[in-house]
This record gives structure tokens, sequence and C-alpha cells, in this order.
């Protein structure tokens, strides 16, 4: 930084912003890669959450057409799977 910048500023009795605009920057650079592996972190845990969710739904609904398939008619045709339509 040139020194007549800093002379400028002080001179015309902003040498408190100047400390403020360097220590708040000084912070920021700081304090922002932590903030981002923060966020990433916490999105992350909440993708994981409704991953669980999803295969807990799967599991249910497989366990679900298992169930139905057993109570079935034996007039009902069924199909290879449970998610595909009948026809």
């Amino acid at each position: 930084m040139d020194t007549s910048a800093l002379l400028a500023v002080k001179g015309l009795g902003l040498d408190g912003f100047l400390v403020g605009l360097l220590v708040g920057g000084g912070l920021g650079l700081l304090a922002g890669p932590a903030i981002r592996s923060w966020l990433a972190f916490r999105e992350w845990e909440r993708a994981s959450r409704e991953v669980d969710l999803t295969d807990r739904l799967l599991e249910r609904m497989e366990a679900d057409a298992a169930r139905s398939d057993d109570r079935a008619d034996p007039d009902r045709t069924t199909v290879g799977t449970a998610w595909r339509p009948q026809p």
C-alpha cells in the first residue's frame, strides 16, 4: 500500500476507520473458510438424513408389497416386482 495514502487517511482523521477496515478484513479472511466449511457440513448432514429417510421409506414399501403379495387373490396376476404397474 502506498504510504502517501496512509498519511492522507491519517491527516483526514480517518485512522480509526482504516484500522477497523484492516481488522475487519483480516477477521473476514480468517472466518470465511470456517463458515464455508460449517455450511458444507450442515448441508451434508441434511442430505444424509434425507437419504436415510428415503431408504426407510423404500424398505417399508417393499415390506408392504411383500405382505400384499402374500395375501393376494389367486386370480390376480403379479408382475416380477412391486414397482411395475399392473397391466
